[in-house]
């Protein structure tokens, strides 16, 4: 269960880099700046409802009641941030996937390579034997003892 779990925070960190990058540079510039701009709009609003309103507590709680719309916009931006983070999961899951059969099929391809029988080919039987003790017939028509035939004497060197 322990390498699920590492898994599953890298698969869950890398959607939401991956999330942050299509919505814009960082998480604070998205999510919490724009959270922060409905909440101060909210505040900005009160003030100027309730100063409207001769700054009473009447007009105060009056003022507060404005709340609906920027609790929609606070959802809004929880639902469309959700949404897109939860897509890149899927979308994180699938390009895992998809790496790891392309590493699958590369492995499977250089296993059959390497399981290929090669053959070694014979080594080459030199033409002649420069340290062989040989008996030659000479010219009169007898035989020479063993002469030692080198490389030299076959080049006509001595």
């Amino acid at each position: 269960m322990g390498m699920w779990k590492v898994h599953l925070t890298n698969l869950l960190k890398e959607s939401w880099h991956i999330a942050l990058a299509k919505g814009s540079s960082t998480g604070i510039s998205v999510f919490w700046i724009a959270l922060g701009a409905i909440i101060i709009g909210f505040v900005v609003s009160t003030f100027i409802e309730w100063t409207r309103g001769g700054r009473t507590m009447t007009s105060l709680k009056h003022a507060v009641k404005s709340w609906p719309p920027y609790a929609g916009a606070v959802v809004a931006l929880i639902l469309v941030w959700g949404g897109l983070y939860i897509w890149e999961i899927g979308a994180t899951i699938y390009k895992d996937h998809e790496s790891l059969v392309i590493a699958n099929s590369t492995l499977r391809d250089e296993n059959k390579i390497l399981r290929i029988p090669k053959v070694c080919p014979q080594p080459r039987q030199p033409l002649l034997d420069f340290t062989s003790k040989q008996s030659f017939v000479n010219n009169e028509g007898g035989t020479t003892g063993p002469v030692t035939v080198t490389e030299s004497s076959i080049n006509g060197r001595r």
